[in-house]
């Protein structure tokens, strides 16, 4: 979670990185693995509690239904997410991995 907004420190040369989490919440740059680790803490999750926790949603509030899916068991993706062929959203994506795609043509992924 972004408890304080220190830098973390840099690897060293040589040294492999973790791969970086997907954002969730673009206006407060929360990871999905912040928003994992806030639903692992939370005896009964919920959309309001990963947000006290984390600050997800407190700006547009547009992850909510992202924060709802992953409390849910099921990817963040949602209609709005990046199809992994173009690179454009879901919901205005018209190639042909967009058909594939499990968050294609419906509000969240259904």
């Amino acid at each position: 979670m972004k408890i304080s907004q220190t830098m973390p420190a840099l690897p060293e040369v040589g040294e492999p990185t973790a791969p970086a989490s997907p954002i969730v919440c673009h206006c407060k740059q929360i990871t999905e693995a912040e928003v994992h680790e806030s639903i692992s803490l939370l005896q009964t999750p919920t959309v309001e509690g990963v947000s006290y926790l984390t600050g997800a949603g407190t700006g547009c509030a547009a992850c909510s239904c992202r924060v709802q899916r992953l409390i849910d068991g099921k990817p963040a993706c949602g209609a709005f997410g990046l199809c992994s062929g173009c690179g454009n959203c879901n919901a205005l994506c018209s190639c042909d991995c967009a058909d594939q795609s499990p968050c294609a043509g419906t509000p969240c992924g259904g």
